[in-house]
């Protein structure tokens, strides 16, 4: 009845583990006989999982680096990069494929489509913020304070577009958030379905 873990990198993870298992032999075939190992049942899912622990923090540390760019500049976003590489907790996570890794990545692409609200405003920066957030969620329900980041940024958006054109409205950044707020609570619903167990 009661598990600390959220459900979304599990369920990924077992995806790929059954589609390594159906594919094995036309990987082999291709000449990845390297992955062909991952294909022989779940007693190797483990390494699925690791791997893909792996990529989601190489792509979450490459998002790190985005982030600092846009806010601070390229030296701030590759210091900020090079210190998370090198984060042995981030490492360790990942080597025992734990759920923080996929939570991370989600968290950090949530916090880059923020930083892209505050800049622009543009409905595509809230949808991608919607499915983070929501993935986020299905990882580790902690991560539910994300949801401030985005209406800071809504907000301080509209002060400062209302202050560069006079008559903005304020509709956009409504739709905005109502469009992130409805898609993060399906992408919910869809990776952690045992939360509305009755």
């Amino acid at each position: 009845n009661f598990f600390v873990y959220g459900t979304a990198p599990i369920f990924l993870v077992r995806y790929v583990a059954e589609w390594f298992s159906s594919n094995a032999d036309q990987i082999a075939s291709l000449g990845f006989g390297f992955f062909a190992f991952l294909g022989k049942g779940y007693d190797q899912v483990h390494i699925v999982g690791r791997s893909i622990s792996a990529i989601a923090d190489v792509i979450s540390v490459a998002t790190l680096y985005f982030i600092g760019r846009r806010l601070y500049g390229w030296r701030v976003g590759l210091t900020a990069a090079a210190l998370s590489a090198g984060t042995v907790a981030l490492i360790q996570q990942a080597h025992f494929f734990t759920v923080d890794s996929f939570a991370t990545l989600c968290v950090r692409v949530g916090l880059f489509a923020a930083v892209r609200v505050l800049d622009y405003g543009r409905l595509r920066d809230y949808l991608i913020f919607g499915i983070a957030f929501g993935l986020a969620l299905g990882s580790r329900v902690n991560t539910a304070p994300l949801v401030l980041v985005i209406l800071i940024a809504s907000r301080l958006h509209f002060v400062r577009s209302a202050s560069l054109t006079t008559g903005k409205s304020a509709n956009v950044d409504i739709y905005g958030l109502a469009v992130a707020g409805g898609v993060a609570a399906l992408v919910f619903r869809i990776v952690q379905p045992y939360t509305f167990n009755g």
